[in-house]
């Protein structure tokens, strides 16, 4: 389907004679990919052309008669322009010339003989800008503070939405070994993915020679091989390569959290609102999800940094016109100015000073992993839609609706690597695939051995989750033997929360192959290192395989002992109530169904009966 969509442009230099046939024919091809053509006899026109488009993105078809005009111009150095393919068919280019030219810039494709290979290459491009979002929002549904009994309900869907950001969250808390050899190691990735292109391979040597943690958002900023290869695998969720440059994304939060400071001026007071925009184009069916999901108090989460504007004439300008399946997008954005005091972990920040396009476009960036509240969703006219979003400051315990994720980044790093784990297993398809990748990545890096043994617990949790209890054993015995080496370094409760899981899960193990006694020897074992794992909607979320006492008296009750399971449930009701004034709706409801599972899974009509029995045995107890 071919890409209508404004913001792409393709530019076919006019040719001399000799090229009037196949360039023609380009153009009739080109037709077919995109509406958006533009023809310029010479450099001159064509540099005007780039200049007056700034908020497109331009792909040039060029012929050898003019490559030298287009870059004794720097056409190549504007950051709208995103790829320069040089036709050649009559093989009359230089070979060291060419080279040459590719050396000044990684834009400079390959030469192209072929009009057949050029045109496939220019549509891959094109429709590749065309298909990607200029920020990629992940909806979390169902984070409504209506009520707190909606809250539990709704939500119980969506923490598995919630791993990227506890990934970020993880990287930025993870201790800084050394950022040179961060950078380095990086460096060395990028020039072997660049090894043929001579311009990217310049831009690196560049980088690597003058980087500092002062100059991120300066790159960041730059129309180079950095800020494409940055956002890429930001929208990608690419894992492992986030974690490479995990220097540059702490460099960028500490620049912004400098330049929060700044926010102050005399228009500015603290708990004073502001409001940003940001105009992007977005598909239909992206809009038409976005209002299906919409409610009020829905949140969002950003995938990468989100570009804003104090100026509204600049955020329609990028927002610019729809077309057909195309729709214009203007966020307004409210955000409450905090204390700079107070260090903000998601900091936003006028950041024109430290930006290669400085203060012409009064652009506010918003961290990686920000939150927004959808407020209202509005069709201002025939040519844009208006979205009204509020920033959520999570650390805000006011803020009802980031409570979730609260809950889950307040735990040790190696609790968050198993929790992340359980979330990438939860989150789509291949997800067990790539939580045992992940786990893979950590254990395999520079990482701390309490670290690499939490992985080791986790993947115990993701082979009981695939029904393979000896390897999920195998798993958890394997870290249990690292904890011992540890209790001399590794601080203690942490610790105490890793034989926890572990003695949890080999447990669940013996209860899966109904070997109760031996589900009660480990269940117990957990028990008595007397740490409560708190019973929130996250432990309901994952089915409570982490609280010790709910499996001691689920197991109970699967042995007959009723008395004793309605005893050991009242003993957690009572203790939830004194420690907290929080709704105990996920206790209640586990005390509900408990049971249930292991009746339906029930092997024979006898067993099923039996299960059936201790089920109305106890709910006969709790009913009196």
């Amino acid at each position: 389907m071919k890409p209508s969509i404004d913001f792409v442009t393709v530019i076919v230099a006019r040719p001399t004679e000799s090229y009037t046939g196949e360039i023609k024919r380009i153009k009739e091809e080109v037709w077919q990919i995109t509406d958006h053509i533009e023809e310029y006899a010479s450099a001159d026109e064509c540099e005007n052309f780039v200049r007056s488009a700034r908020y497109k993105y331009i792909f040039i078809i060029v012929t050898v008669d003019l490559i030298n005009d287009l870059f004794s111009l720097n056409i190549h150095q504007f950051r709208q322009v995103q790829t320069i393919f040089l036709f050649d068919p009559h093989k009359n280019s230089n070979t060291l010339h060419i080279n040459d030219l590719r050396k000044l810039s990684y834009k400079m494709h390959e030469v192209y003989i072929s009009s057949k290979d050029l045109i496939r290459r220019v549509e891959e491009c094109v429709h590749e800008c065309a298909n990607k979002s200029d920020i990629l929002l992940s909806s979390l549904a169902g984070c409504s503070s209506d009520t707190m009994t909606t809250n539990v309900v709704n939500n119980i869907a969506d923490f598995a939405e919630l791993w990227f950001p506890l990934y970020i969250d993880f990287l930025f808390e993870l201790p800084m070994v050394d950022s040179k050899e961060e950078k380095l190691r990086f460096i060395e990735q990028c020039r072997r993915h660049f090894a043929h292109n001579p311009g990217a391979l310049q831009l690196i040597a560049e980088f690597e020679e003058h980087y500092g943690p002062h100059g991120a958002l300066y790159y960041y900023t730059c129309d180079g091989f950095f800020y494409r290869i940055v956002n890429r695998a930001l929208r990608r969720q690419a894992i492992e390569c986030i974690r490479d440059f995990r220097f540059f994304l702490l460099d960028i939060r500490n620049q912004l959290q400098l330049a929060h400071e700044k926010f102050l001026h005399n228009d500015t007071k603290v708990g004073m609102s502001k409001t940003f925009f940001r105009g992007q184009l977005m598909s239909d069916a992206e809009l038409e999800e976005l209002q299906n999901k919409h409610r009020e108090g829905t949140l969002i989460t950003t995938n990468s940094y989100l570009s804003t504007s104090e100026c509204i004439e600049t955020a329609r300008i990028f927002a610019g016109k729809p077309t057909n399946g195309i729709v214009s997008i203007l966020f307004e954005i409210t955000a409450e100015i905090k204390d700079p005091q107070i260090k903000q972990r998601k900091p936003f920040a006028r950041i024109g000073h430290l930006s290669k396009f400085g203060e012409v476009e009064r652009e506010v960036l918003f961290s990686i992993g920000s939150f927004f509240k959808i407020d209202q969703i509005d069709e201002e006219s025939s040519s844009c839609w208006i979205v009204k979003m509020t920033f959520v400051d999570e650390d805000d315990q006011n803020q009802i609706v980031t409570s979730d994720f609260r809950i889950l980044r307040t735990c040790s790093l190696e609790m968050k690597v198993i929790k992340i784990g359980d979330l990438l297993a939860k989150h789509s398809r291949q997800g067990i695939s790539k939580a045992r990748h992940f786990y893979d990545l950590i254990k395999t890096s520079n990482s701390s051995e309490a670290l690499k043994a939490a992985c080791d617990a986790g993947r115990g949790w993701l082979a009981l989750n695939e029904e393979n209890v000896s390897l999920a054993i195998e798993q958890q015995q394997k870290a249990l033997g690292l904890y011992e080496k540890l209790k001399s370094e590794c601080d203690s409760e942490n610790l105490t929360h890793l034989y926890i899981t572990s003695y949890n899960c080999i447990g669940t193990c013996f209860r899966q192959m109904k070997r109760y006694r031996r589900a009660l020897e480990y269940y117990c074992k957990a028990d008595k290192l007397a740490l409560k794992v708190p019973i929130d909607k996250y432990a309901m979320y994952e089915g409570y395989r982490n609280i010790t006492s709910i499996n001691i008296a689920l197991t109970h009750k699967l042995l007959g002992n009723i008395d004793q399971t309605w005893e050991l449930y009242k003993k957690i009701l009572a203790y939830e109530m004194n420690t907290s004034t929080h709704f105990h709706g996920p206790t209640y409801l586990t005390i509900a169904q408990a049971g249930l599972q292991e009746a339906q899974i029930a092997n024979d009509v006898h067993e099923y009966e039996r299960h059936f029995q201790h089920w109305k045995a106890f709910l006969d107890l709790s009913l009196t």
